[in-house]
């Protein structure tokens, strides 16, 4: 009867033993559809640069901000960047960067005032007044619409994106004395508060004031994710 006892207890744990081994090996079929759906995220060849997660709010889902890199077939030295915006598991929005660009930035807030995070996009190309392309892109449910679309460098002012709305700086009359400079200097600096009622972008706020020596060179102040 003991002999009976013992294999009968033995015979239990290898049954444990296997059935504990067949939920671990289930567990991970489970866990690997999730890692691969993460890497679908980047092109295939590409690195990540930069992410946030948009979080889900006013009827809309919870959104993600991608930014990639590749490095270039014919100049592998020289990389391309992209940004793309994905919801639930489908790319809503595609954005590729210029050749000639150095990064991509960008920075979140809600400039359309619907408690749901927007996008500013700028694409650096550097130079000699620290330009790029400036894009502002009103988020939705399912899909993403580019509202506003300007080149702009550093020496001239900047666009910024604070929590409730966009903030545009310009420099604003040249200084006579440094005329014929083409990066320097301006008199005033404008600053103005917009924001996207569904249309257009208007301005809720703007002031215009002397640019003094104390005032940091450039208007513009800081790139975008500087600031």
């Amino acid at each position: 009867m003991r002999g009976l006892a013992w294999i009968a207890l033995a015979t239990l744990l290898l049954v444990g033993l296997v059935g504990a081994l067949l939920l671990g090996r289930s567990k991970q079929r489970i866990a690997e559809p999730k890692a691969e759906a993460k890497a679908t995220l980047l092109p295939p060849g590409s690195k990540l640069v930069s992410s946030s997660s948009l979080a889900a709010s006013a009827e809309i889902p919870a959104q993600r901000v991608i930014v990639w890199s590749r490095a270039l077939r014919d100049d592998p030295q020289v990389s391309r960047f992209g940004l793309d915006i994905w919801e639930a598991g489908r790319r809503i929005y595609k954005h590729r960067a210029p050749v000639n660009a150095e990064a991509v930035i960008f920075e979140t807030g809600d400039f359309t005032g619907d408690r749901h995070d927007d996008l500013l996009v700028f694409d650096y190309v550097d130079g000699s007044g620290a330009c790029g392309t400036y894009r502002a892109l009103a988020t939705r449910k399912s899909r993403v619409r580019q509202v506003a679309v300007r080149l702009l460098c550093l020496d001239q002012g900047s666009i910024h994106l604070h929590r409730h709305a966009l903030v545009v700086r310009l420099g604003r009359d040249k200084d006579p004395k440094t005329a014929n400079d083409i990066h320097c200097c301006f008199l005033y600096l404008r600053t103005a508060l917009k924001r996207w009622d569904g249309r257009k972008l208007i301005t809720i706020r703007s002031s215009r004031r002397p640019l003094r020596r104390s005032h940091p060179w450039p208007p513009g102040g800081a790139l975008p994710g500087n600031l």
